[in-house]
């Protein structure tokens, strides 16, 4: 999936609109939403402004794996609660992070 248009795209709509002066045509020419011309315009006017498409990058983890997996292995019984005071981080983040780890916490009983 791609995450931009592509800086051939920009720059045909731009000098398209450069020509007409008409957002509506050109949104409906190139397929594209008002918000986004009007964006592609802002930054081509901007003194450090630039078309190029940015990269995403990914944020780091906050909670290492592998302290997580052995935390756990040596407490299984732990609520995710006291881990999450173990890392200074939110329980919501322990959840994530042993979901992303594909950690189950479900705790089996004896079947009789």
């Amino acid at each position: 999936m791609s995450y931009g248009y592509s800086k051939d795209l920009r720059l045909k709509a731009l000098s398209y609109y450069d020509r007409c002066h008409l957002k509506s045509l050109v949104c409906e020419v190139f397929g594209i939403h008002r918000q986004t011309l009007s964006r592609w315009l802002s930054l081509r006017d901007s003194d450090a402004g630039s078309l190029e498409i940015k990269p995403r990058s990914k944020k780091p983890h906050k909670i290492d794996s592998d302290k997580l997996r052995s935390y756990i292995a040596s407490n299984p019984d732990a609520y995710l609660s006291e881990i999450a005071k173990e890392f200074s981080v939110s329980d919501v983040a322990i959840l994530y992070a042993c979901r992303r780890l594909k950690i189950t916490r479900k705790k089996n009983r004896a079947v009789s």
